[in-house]
């Protein structure tokens, strides 16, 4: 629960700036994947390779949410809908 409130308090802190697109729900997805992984020890459950189904599941999500951080990092913002974009051109012909 505690760590739910600090992450809580760093998403509306890091909300309050200007993000990329999912960078929020990545961050998200690392912070609480990696809290599942630490609290799923003091859990008496089956276990594969030493951890519990949950903390595999988690820690690929913590994997693929820290790929998809590092591949994006730097990259142009250029496949974002622009607000300035213009309309697309109506067919003249459909009427």
């Amino acid at each position: 629960m505690v760590s739910s409130l600090i992450l809580f308090l760093v998403l509306v802190w890091l909300g309050r700036g200007l993000r990329r697109t999912g960078f929020l729900a990545l961050f998200f997805g690392v912070w609480y994947g990696t809290m599942r992984v630490v609290t799923d020890f003091l859990r008496v459950d089956k276990r594969y390779l030493g951890l519990t189904g949950s903390q595999i599941l988690a820690a690929a999500v913590v994997l693929i949410a820290l790929f998809l951080l590092a591949r994006y990092r730097g990259v142009p913002a250029s496949w974002e809908l622009s607000e300035t974009a213009p309309a697309p051109a109506e067919d003249p012909s459909a009427t």
